[in-house]
């Protein structure tokens, strides 16, 4: 197998994308997480775990990683739409249509979030 420098935060984050990628959502959570450890400035391994939360359907989870890397990167836009997306599946559209603005105003295309967003609030119900 692939040896992991312990120390090293962007082999385990990319070791998470990989798992995550592959479905293997547990062990992704426990690479960013692991990722987070060792650099708790890592802006995009909170924004990862972040994500595997919202795809195993635990947005309450994902929020405060989301929190944390925008307030490490406050120009972090795929953050915001992820943040939109769990607002979403909390039903909660107030903070989800804020999260959506500025993404959007960050460049995200809103064509393409409103049509997740649709999804989640389908999988919200």
């Amino acid at each position: 197998g692939v040896r992991i420098d312990p120390k090293f935060a962007d082999a385990y984050s990319s070791r998470g994308f990989a798992r995550r990628a592959a479905g293997c959502l547990q062990r992704a959570t426990s690479d960013f997480a692991q990722a987070i450890r060792i650099d708790e400035k890592f802006a995009v391994a909170y924004n990862n775990r972040a994500d595997v939360h919202i795809e195993m359907n635990n947005p309450e989870l994902a929020i405060p990683d989301l929190d944390e890397a925008i307030k490490l990167d406050p120009g972090f836009a795929v953050a915001f739409a992820n943040r939109a997306f769990a607002h979403t599946l909390l039903k909660d559209g107030s903070k989800a249509g804020q999260d959506l603005d500025a993404a959007v105003n960050m460049g995200v295309d809103r064509k393409l979030l409103e049509d997740k967003m649709a999804e989640y609030r389908e999988r919200a119900l």
